[in-house]
């Protein structure tokens, strides 16, 4: 599969779990009164996930094609 489609799936993948996590780790916080930092680990990977992996996905993608146009030449 291109870098691209890898990219789309953790971007969507991502936005799921910050969702999921973070609807979830907020009422157990709300309940609680407290916040593990694991959980707000696993909304900030999650989260981060979902940021940046289009972007990387998008400079490995150019790497690619630069690469290949080189080779052509």
């Amino acid at each position: 599969m291109r870098p691209i489609v890898w990219g789309l799936i953790l971007t969507v993948l991502g936005a799921f779990f910050w969702i999921l996590f973070s609807v979830v780790f907020g009422i157990v916080a709300g309940i609680s009164g407290e916040m593990h930092p694991f959980y707000m680990a696993l909304i900030y990977i999650s989260g981060l996930a979902m940021l940046f992996s289009l972007p990387i996905i998008a400079i490995i993608e150019i790497y690619h094609w630069l690469k290949k146009k080189v080779k052509e030449a």
